[in-house]
């Protein structure tokens, strides 16, 4: 049944989704002629590591994706582009070639999925001496995207700081389905918090050593679901997760990228499955016992 409140909200949805696609078109424009003209740096001495990765028909567009986070008001000391086809590594776009000339790396490495985007770096670094931040290849981030999260890190360097989490639901002694956890509209501290990685997510140095101690375990339990590996290592090492601001944010995509398929797979039965594959009783005991609801 239709109800004035019903038709508000689609109404609001349909507006929401017509302004992001508008910022989308305008972003894709603004930021292929900076990848064509632009001569300057997209990293700096201080900040960050940067790390994503792209596939297949996504590389000719990844370039976006970086520009967006080269544009922004913090920029990072590294950006680097994690490529598993050696035939592309090897005939690179010249949006990519342009970028390496301004900073970006681009690095060939084993293909791991959804989880390329961070592994890799892992192996590569034998100390972790600054925070990681992770990007989608898909998205179009905002100016101070980067510099919220890093803001956020220099006040607590102890969390893992993101710019979107969904609420951990449990009933009695299980996890509820992914669908079923809400997004989260605060920003303190709490175990039950679970990043979502497409908006991005800086992770301390601290995290980082546990998270290579941890090895690739993940391709067993939930090679497609980097979040969920991620999530149940910061609640094993004791790392709690914090938004950014009290409301999710969600960033435009780049246009013609299908970059919402993977997630609501995730959210669906497969990533429900990876899920149940990944926590164990001892993961959701600890959940339990923080007396959080």
């Amino acid at each position: 049944m239709l109800t004035m409140r019903n038709i508000k909200k689609k109404l609001n949805w349909y507006l929401y989704r017509i302004g992001q696609i508008a910022e989308a078109i305008g972003a894709t424009i603004k930021f292929s002629l900076i990848n064509i003209f632009s001569r300057k740096k997209i990293i700096a001495d201080e900040g960050p590591a940067v790390s994503l990765t792209s596939y297949g028909k996504r590389v000719k567009t990844a370039f976006l994706t970086i520009e967006s986070i080269g544009h922004g008001t913090t920029l990072p000391n590294r950006i680097i582009l994690w490529l598993d086809d050696a035939k592309i590594f090897e005939n690179l776009p010249s949006s990519l070639t342009r970028l390496k000339k301004r900073g970006l790396e681009v690095k060939l490495t084993k293909n791991y999925g959804p989880h390329t985007k961070y592994y890799p770096y892992l192996l590569a670094e034998k100390n972790f001496t600054v925070p990681l931040v992770t990007a989608d290849d898909d998205m179009l981030y905002r100016r101070k995207w980067l510099s919220e999260l890093y803001a956020a890190f220099q006040v607590d360097r102890e969390l893992i700081h993101c710019h979107r989490a969904r609420i951990i639901k449990i009933k009695g002694e299980q996890l509820q389905p992914l669908a079923k956890w809400p997004f989260a509209d605060q920003k303190e501290p709490n175990v039950l918090n679970f990043l979502e990685g497409v908006s991005g997510v800086l992770y301390p140095s601290k995290f980082l050593a546990h998270l290579k101690q941890a090895g690739e375990n993940f391709s067993s339990t939930c090679p497609k679901h980097d979040d969920v590996w991620l999530n149940v290592n910061a609640l094993r090492n004791g790392f709690q997760i914090k938004q950014v601001k009290a409301a999710s944010q969600h960033y435009p995509n780049i246009p013609g990228t299908n970059s919402m398929g993977l997630m609501h797979q995730n959210l669906g039965v497969s990533g429900d499955a990876q899920v149940a594959r990944t926590y164990s009783k001892a993961d959701i005991s600890l959940l339990l016992s923080q007396n959080i609801s």
